[in-house]
C-alpha cells in the first residue's frame, strides 16, 4: 500500500495528497512539516542547512512486532532526485537537495525500490505505532546567479508499507 503527502521546501505548507491504510495497520496517517532554510546568502562560503519532518502514525496494527514503512521523496521541479532545485523569480533556479542523514552523505531517493525503511514504534499510552523521520536539506554555497525573492519546490512523499 502507498500513501502520498507533500513536503515543501522554503515555507510552503505541506498538503495531503493521498493517504491509504497499510496492510498491517487499520488506520494510517502521514503528515509532513516543510523544510525551512531561512534566507540564503549567495556570497556565504558555507552551505545553508534546512530541516523538515515526516510523521507516520498507525493504529490497529494488531500483533505485528515491527511494522515498517519505506519513504521515497520525489525529485520535485528538477525531475532529478540527485540534483533537486527550487524555482524562483523569473525562472531562476536554486540548487538544493534532501538527505537521509545529518552528515549530508545519502541523497534521499525518489525510487520506492531504494527508499530507506523506518520502523513504526509503539506510541506512549495509546497502543498506536508511530515514527518521526527527519529530512535533512542543504543548499550548496556559491550560487550567485540568482534573483532576490522566494524560491520553492514541491516534493511528493511516498510512503510504502
Amino acid at each position: 500500500m502507498r500513501a502520498l503527502t507533500t513536503l515543501a521546501a522554503l515555507a510552503v505548507a505541506p498538503t495531503l495528497v493521498l493517504a491509504q491504510a497499510s496492510s498491517g495497520c487499520n488506520n494510517t496517517s502521514v503528515t509532513a512539516q516543510p523544510v525551512a532554510f531561512g534566507n540564503y546568502n549567495p556570497v556565504s562560503p558555507t552551505p545553508s542547512p534546512g530541516l523538515g519532518t515526516i510523521d507516520v502514525q498507525g493504529s490497529g496494527c494488531g500483533n505485528i512486532a515491527n511494522p515498517s514503512v519505506a519513504i521515497a521523496l520525489s525529485p520535485g521541479n528538477s525531475g532529478n532526485a540527485a540534483a533537486r532545485s527550487m524555482s524562483g523569480p523569473a525562472g531562476a533556479r536554486l540548487a538544493y537537495n534532501l538527505f537521509v542523514d545529518a552528515a549530508y552523505t545519502q541523497v534521499w531517493p525518489a525510487s520506492p525500490a531504494t527508499a530507506p525503511r523506518f520502523t513504526l514504534l509503539p506510541a506512549p499510552g495509546n497502543g498506536n505505532r508511530q515514527v518521526r523521520v527527519p529530512v535533512y536539506a542543504r543548499i550548496p554555497a556559491g550560487q550567485t546567479n540568482l534573483r532576490p525573492g522566494a524560491y520553492s519546490d514541491l516534493i511528493v512523499v511516498e510512503v510504502i508499507y
